[in-house]
């Protein structure tokens, strides 16, 4: 609330006085500072005395002035201070060094009026000309004035209380995923969808017999050849994972990530299958047959080199499948290996890389592909338009309840595909899988 003054019965100069003062009273804050009050008391008392020094007040109505600022009425400014102190949060104040006692502003007006009642009083009858006797011309400080304690300086740590929601934050959605392998093979293979749980072909096998020229009238040379079937199943590869309704509810992105983990968990266990896994092809197999399982290794004999590197090495294995009327396309290499192999320099220390590599970055025609997956030391390559893989059933996420789930509010996701992956018989010297220590050695003059 704020203070005002009465105005009845006053006139002129008076009234004027007491109408600025409720003006300044109005201008003040709820909480207000020691400067402001001086300030403000200054203020008050501007225009009391003229250019000549001459006062051009009726002290005696501002005797009843007085009264009905400092008395005991309901009305008075005192009375009013007081109410208004019940309003204003009391303040801890600190006045002689070890005093701990807290003050109140009302209190501080209340004790400031008692000390100086007489030169106020004084003042009021015209004995003092101003109020040099409560403030010190030195340092325009009240004597006994208003302390008001300042407030703490706040900061988020000092004035948060250990919240952790302030200040606000951004959530982001979902997950940072790991940093795993990616799928790989796949994308090289000869990829296509089937329809089929089973698929069969049939491929030649043991030619007999050649052409040949003839004279006219002459018999014509006789050739056969035989075929036989063959077949591939599909092979599943599936995991699952079992969650509450409430976390699938309570979670925005949980469903989206865990469908995402299963999918990454299927392709990285169908990548590994098709790079090495150990199955026959046959209807008991549970798993794929990899390509490093059906690639034969190195077995040429007639390529001699000295100093053989891994260059070298490559250049060998790419003629084995040259050699049977194959075109290979691609080579598979560990990262490490593909670093040492452009670290390699001549005799003055200048990099060969240049001299193994062709403007596409190939290595002897061969597409280089680097892959962890690739054990550091071995390499495999080939003409991948022979390795097949036929997709039966392409990936799949299910929702369902096993056992007394749904009375326990779980349920079960499961992802999973079904897939084959074959080389002909007929096409297996396309491949190459071995190490460069083999080939090397190989290929090492004695």
């Amino acid at each position: 609330m704020k203070l005002v003054l009465k105005t009845d019965g006053l006139t002129g100069d008076n009234l004027k006085f007491v109408e600025a003062l409720n003006l300044k009273f109005a201008e003040l804050p709820d909480v207000i500072t020691t400067a402001d009050v001086q300030s403000t008391i200054k203020g008050m008392v501007k225009g009391l005395w003229n250019e000549k020094g001459e006062v051009t007040v009726d002290f005696e109505k501002l005797a009843g002035l007085y009264e009905k600022t400092f008395g005991d009425g309901e009305d008075s400014l005192q009375v009013i201070l007081k109410k208004q102190g019940t309003i204003i949060n009391e303040l801890k104040e600190l006045g002689k060094p070890g005093d701990s006692r807290v003050k109140s502003i009302r209190d501080q007006l209340k004790e400031f009026h008692e000390k100086n009642a007489d030169k106020l009083q004084a003042f009021i009858s015209g004995e003092a000309k101003n109020f040099g006797a409560i403030i010190d011309p030195g340092t325009k400080a009240m004597h006994g004035g208003i302390v008001i304690k300042a407030a703490v300086t706040m900061g988020v740590v000092t004035s948060s209380n250990g919240s952790i929601f302030t200040p606000g934050v951004e959530v982001m959605p979902g997950l940072v995923d790991l940093n795993r392998n990616r799928p790989f093979l796949e994308q090289y293979a000869n990829t296509a969808g089937t329809s089929r749980a089973r698929i069969v072909w049939t491929e030649k096998f043991n030619p007999q017999g050649q052409a040949g020229w003839l004279a006219e009238g002459g018999v014509k040379p006789l050739i056969s050849f035989e075929w036989k079937e063959y077949e591939s199943y599909a092979k599943k590869v599936a995991a699952k994972i079992k969650v509450s309704t409430e976390a699938l509810q309570d979670v925005d992105w949980l469903a989206a990530e865990i469908e995402t983990e299963l999918q990454y968990q299927v392709d990285i266990a169908v990548d590994a299958g098709l790079l090495s896994g150990t199955g026959d092809g046959t209807s008991g197999a549970t798993q794929l047959k990899g390509l490093t399982e059906y690639a034969p290794g190195y077995v040429l004999t007639n390529i001699v080199t000295t100093d053989a590197n891994d260059y070298d090495a490559i250049r060998a294995a790419y003629t084995q499948p040259q050699s049977l009327n194959f075109l290979p396309s691609h080579v598979f290499i560990n990262p490490i290996d593909a670093a040492n192999m452009d670290l390699v320099k001549d005799d003055n220390g200048r990099p060969l890389v240049k001299e193994y590599r062709d403007s596409n970055n190939r290595i002897f025609r061969l597409q280089p592909v680097e892959t962890n997956q690739i054990p550091v030391g071995s390499f495999l390559l080939g003409d991948m338009s022979r390795f097949k893989v036929r997709n039966y059933q392409p990936f799949a996420v299910y929702y369902g309840w096993v056992n007394d789930d749904f009375e326990k509010n779980l349920v079960t996701i499961i992802g999973e595909r079904r897939l084959h992956d074959f080389v002909a018989t007929n096409d297996l010297g396309a491949f190459v899988y071995d190490t460069f220590a083999n080939v090397k050695t190989a290929i090492t003059a004695p």
